[in-house]
């Protein structure tokens, strides 16, 4: 379980060499998998390389799913305390 998040440590990090992006580099291949077959083979090998570390299928789309829950989250919390009168 460690290592998942140390590969996400590392998603983050090659997500940096993509100009004005703080997301995880598999969620940006899940998203742009159909723009370039470029994407589409980033996409595939890091899937590849997350199946044979930690055993995980299909975690591009999971890391996107992740990242979306996250942001409709961080959304939803300023209405929460609005409505909670804070």
């Amino acid at each position: 379980m460690h290592e998942g998040r140390d590969l996400d440590e590392l998603s983050h990090c090659l997500a940096r060499f993509y100009p004005g992006e703080d997301r995880l580099f598999s969620a940006i291949c899940w998203e742009r998998r159909w723009r370039s077959p470029v994407w589409f083979a980033l996409r595939l090998v890091v899937d590849h390389v997350f199946h044979q570390r930690t055993g995980e299928l299909g975690h591009c789309r999971e890391a996107w799913r992740r990242e979306r829950a996250e942001r409709a989250e961080a959304r939803e919390l300023p209405e929460r305390l609005r409505a909670a009168g804070l």
